[in-house]
């Protein structure tokens, strides 16, 4: 893996579900890690979903290895949320892993 194409920082994070005082659910975010990245949009997609515009952009990340992204759920980048798509995939041996996310914004 060139480090002179991981030109891009994002952050990884993962979901944690606790209980409230109440007893009720709450969904919190825990950042694992900030790593540099290469980003390239994989495929867009425009749709009209109960008339309402929306745009899907999937995005694929590519860091260097590191272990235990398990518990991954989502990607962090330029302030926008990304989420994960299905699970990590290793590149070569221990060399980098890729992340394929998927980012849901308004047309």
């Amino acid at each position: 893996m060139q480090a002179g194409k991981l030109d891009r920082q994002i952050t990884l994070q993962e979901k944690v579900e606790t209980t409230d005082s109440f007893g009720g659910i709450v969904v919190l975010y825990n950042t694992i890690a900030t790593v540099w990245a290469s980003v390239n949009d994989v495929r867009g997609r425009d749709f009209l979903a109960a008339q309402q515009a929306q745009s899907e952009l999937t995005t694929r990340f590519r860091i260097r290895y590191r272990a235990g992204l398990d518990n991954l759920t989502r990607v962090m980048w330029k302030g926008k949320r990304y989420d994960v798509i299905g699970y990590p995939k290793e590149i070569g041996r221990n060399e980098g892993i890729e992340i394929d996310a998927a980012y849901k914004g308004d047309a």
